[in-house]
């Protein structure tokens, strides 16, 4: 979860899990994979209920945006380690 101005922080964290990505240890999905056009609400809910994991991107624009706290809830709510 990660607020669209701190994109340039997901790309770090990207490249820093890059080998574990390859060799697919790790899969890992953000909305900035969604296809235009496609059902993003029921997609990302979706992706969220399957995660094992959710890792936001804490910054003051995360913490100044209601959808990234409204998904930070869904995800506590849904007992999903947040790391």
């Amino acid at each position: 979860i990660y607020a669209p101005e701190d994109g340039k922080h997901l790309t770090e964290i990207e490249n820093q899990l890059k080998v574990l990505i390859d060799n697919g240890t790790v899969e890992y999905w953000h909305k900035g994979k969604l296809l235009a056009g496609s059902p993003w609400l029921s997609e990302t809910e979706a992706k969220l209920n399957n995660a094992q994991i959710v890792l936001p991107i804490v910054s003051s624009n995360f913490l100044a945006s209601d959808e990234c706290n409204k998904w930070l809830q869904m995800a506590d709510k849904l007992g999903k380690q947040i790391v």
